[in-house]
């Protein structure tokens, strides 16, 4: 269903598609599956909703396409779903200034650390007239840190020392989100706490934070709260290492991707 409303140069839209993709293998990604044939006009901002399905304990990892079938372009990259202990109760979200071209075909595929299950998906979706709002949005994200052999992301563990997420960043960036999870060990969290990471840059021994963050475990949902951080402005260049600690608590493990906006 698709909802379209014109005031003061926006052009909004919120288009939910909830679509059963089902994975065939664990950590591995099935093939796409269509969720908008075309797209009714220019998207400058997209909002991803997941929630986990029939089986505990599941953490996901989806991509977002482009282009037609056999043809498909990923646009944003594996964006995590965080495991929980109960059925149908994790939820991963992703909100990035992304542009998807008017007419473009969107599709998605999944892989979870389970084999035959499958989750919902639902796409928001906000355009706007050129000069307004936003200004400039990127043309796709990249992940860092994913890790595709357990569906997560990398593991920061119980230390505070910090976990390189990448030795040279691939492209410069304009800006970034974080998604956090719990299940790259295998294992659930087994203590409420508030716990916390750094986000940082700079070679090793010599990090300079940019990004500290204080969030709750919680052993009922048995997720971390918040687990998604909205994108925020935040440029960093080519070449540059990235890296992550755990700041506070301990015992459990935490898993982090960061997701950057290219232009």
């Amino acid at each position: 269903m698709s909802v379209q409303t014109q005031f003061k140069g926006w052009q909004q839209s919120e288009t939910f598609t909830f679509v059963i993709v089902t994975g065939t293998a664990s950590n591995t990604k099935t093939g796409f599956t269509q969720l908008l044939a075309s797209t009714a006009f220019d998207y400058n901002w997209v909002q991803i909703n997941l929630r986990n399905g029939t089986t505990t304990s599941l953490q996901s990892l989806t991509d977002i396409a482009i282009g037609a079938a056999g043809a498909e372009k990923v646009i944003i990259p594996n964006t995590m779903c965080c495991a929980v202990m109960g059925a149908d109760e994790g939820w991963g979200y992703l909100s990035v200034p992304l542009h998807i071209p008017q007419g473009s075909r969107i599709s998605a595929r999944m892989q979870t650390t389970a084999t035959g299950t499958a989750s919902l998906l639902r796409i928001n979706t906000i355009g706007m007239s050129q000069g307004e709002g936003i200004g400039v949005s990127a043309s796709r994200i990249i992940d860092i840190g994913s890790a595709t052999s357990l569906s997560g992301g990398a593991t920061l563990g119980v230390a505070t020392a910090y976990r390189q997420l990448t030795a040279s960043l691939a492209e410069s960036i304009s800006g970034i989100a974080i998604s956090v999870g719990s299940e790259t060990d295998g294992s659930l969290l087994t203590a409420t706490d508030n716990r916390g990471f750094d986000l940082a840059i700079g070679a090793a021994g010599a990090e300079k934070i940019i990004w500290t963050q204080t969030i709750t475990s919680d052993t009922s949902a048995d997720w971390y709260k918040p687990n998604h951080f909205p994108w925020s402005p935040c440029a960093i260049s080519a070449g540059t290492r990235l890296a992550a600690r755990r700041a506070t608590g301990a015992g459990d493990p935490m898993d982090m991707i960061v997701y950057g906006t290219v232009a």
